[in-house]
């Protein structure tokens, strides 16, 4: 990865990844049916769809956390324009998808949270992966499509699960990123102002 475009294509296709592995996986352990099998049911498909949006906003969001906490020491004295940059690489990933049936007013709510969240992170030392990793966890099983009492006691293995999937990809990311190319190019994005 030597662009912001490619950082995005990067961010896009894993939060997807562990969005849905993380939701379909723990479907089937549960269920022990195929997801192919549960979708023929509306209201399991409609809850599942949303699910899989929920965690790729979720994911999303914290792996862009990873990406400033990595890309932060090259930024030099200017953090504050690589989180602008970050914070609009994720507004443009976001845009490109489609409106989902459960967030009929899009994305931008996901993209203030992240603006508030980026601010924070940038205000102390960063946070392990494992500890980024926390927020997206939480949401995706507070998003899984089954019955609250049914996955009540799963929540910890759940979170570990996405936790997991996140340090793996974390690793992944700092032996693919061109460290210095991307932060020249997020600092770009983020010293443009917006109209």
């Amino acid at each position: 990865m030597a662009s912001a475009a490619s950082l995005a294509a990067f961010l896009d296709r894993n939060a997807s990844l562990v969005s849905q592995k993380t939701i379909v996986g723990y479907c089937l352990v549960k269920t022990s049916l195929p997801i192919y099998e549960l979708i023929r049911e509306k209201m399991f498909a409609d809850a599942y769809d949303a699910a899989i949006w929920e965690g790729y906003a979720a994911v999303l969001a914290d792996l862009v956390l990873v990406a400033e906490a990595h890309l932060r020491p090259l930024a030099e004295n200017h953090p504050e324009e690589l989180a602008r940059g970050l914070l609009r690489l994720h507004g443009d990933i976001l845009a490109a998808q489609p409106a989902p049936a459960n967030r009929p007013h899009g994305w931008a709510a996901d993209t203030e949270a992240l603006r508030v969240r980026l601010q924070e992170h940038q205000a102390a030392p960063a946070k392990a992966i494992r500890e980024i990793a926390e927020t997206a966890g939480g949401r995706i099983f507070d998003a899984l499509p089954i019955h609250e009492r049914l996955r009540k006691p799963d929540k910890p293995a759940a979170v570990a699960g996405v936790q997991f999937l996140m340090v793996g990809l974390a690793h992944e990311f700092e032996q693919q990123i061109d460290g210095p190319a991307v932060v020249a190019e997020l600092r770009a994005l983020g010293a443009v102002q917006p109209a």
